[in-house]
């Protein structure tokens, strides 16, 4: 059952943002089964998966997003800065 009306999506949403348990990366293999981007993007932001954000918005073709997760994800890794802005080339 796809994820169709607005207010599945929003209370699928709430349950990633919230403490609840949930397994992060069987929420993610979920979320990608039903095309579920807003829930891809938070549980790669929440895996930390910078990567594979920077990768999502180039395939789609949203550079201007590109490189403002370059900047905002930068100081959230071990890697310098750097590393993003050389991956998202």
């Amino acid at each position: 059952m796809p994820l169709a009306s607005t207010s599945r999506r929003q209370k699928a949403l709430a349950l990633l943002e919230s403490n609840a348990r949930y397994d992060p990366m069987h929420a993610l293999v979920l979320c990608q089964m039903y095309n579920f981007r807003p829930g891809i993007l938070k549980l790669y932001e929440q895996m930390k998966m910078f990567n594979e954000i920077i990768q999502y918005y180039m395939d789609v073709g949203d550079y201007a997003k590109v490189v403002q997760s370059c900047k905002e994800y930068a100081f959230a890794t071990r890697h310098p800065r750097s590393i993003l802005f050389h991956f998202s080339l």
